[in-house]
């Protein structure tokens, strides 16, 4: 798709039909974060507890973050305002990274969670095409590396974050002459 002229047919039908212009994609990205703390403090639990939630949310994040900005750099695709460094879309591969996380914890709960995360998703996905800041490419290339860094993170997490296992972490700060730090120790 990128390499064909439909990526220009996309953006201009997008525009033609949409043209949005607003904000609301910079905010939105966040909601299926927000849907699961919600979630959480309406006492819906999901697979994990909110420990590992966070945990898997933060690596998942971070780990996203490193892959699109990694890519931008080595592709570095132009926009289609001229400006550089499009491909991916890190606005999509954020919020596909937290409709993935979202669809992990509260998929089996209830399909309609993952409906709603993957609705918003898409919609961010196509606000940023609309918006002019990216091709349809860049959009579907983002979705892909941000469900693809969640689902590694899902397969590596092996530390539990909860109560029992907190209880077993000791932190300790320490002052050796002029070096300040902390000691952590976990207690199997």
């Amino acid at each position: 798709m990128h390499f064909s002229d439909w990526k220009y047919d996309i953006n201009e039908w997008s525009r033609e039909h949409f043209n949005y212009t607003g904000h609301l994609d910079d905010y939105l990205r966040f909601a299926p974060i927000a849907a699961v703390y919600s979630l959480n403090a309406l006492g819906i639990q999901g697979k994990n507890n909110i420990g590992n939630q966070t945990a898997i949310l933060g690596k998942s994040m971070v780990l996203t973050t490193l892959i699109t900005k990694s890519l931008k750099s080595i592709l570095d695709v132009e926009r289609p305002t001229g400006q550089t460094q499009s491909m991916p879309s890190g606005h999509t591969a954020i919020v596909f990274a937290a409709a993935q996380w979202m669809h992990r914890e509260y998929g089996e709960t209830n399909p309609w969670y993952s409906i709603g995360a993957y609705t918003c998703a898409a919609t961010v996905g196509i606000m940023r095409i609309s918006k002019g800041k990216h091709w349809a490419s860049d959009v579907l290339v983002g979705a892909g590396v941000g469900m693809i860094s969640t689902e590694l993170i899902y397969f590596t997490h092996q530390f539990k974050w909860d109560r029992e296992h907190l209880n077993n972490l000791d932190i300790f700060p320490f002052k050796t002459g002029h070096q300040k730090g902390l000691a952590l120790v976990y207690t199997f």
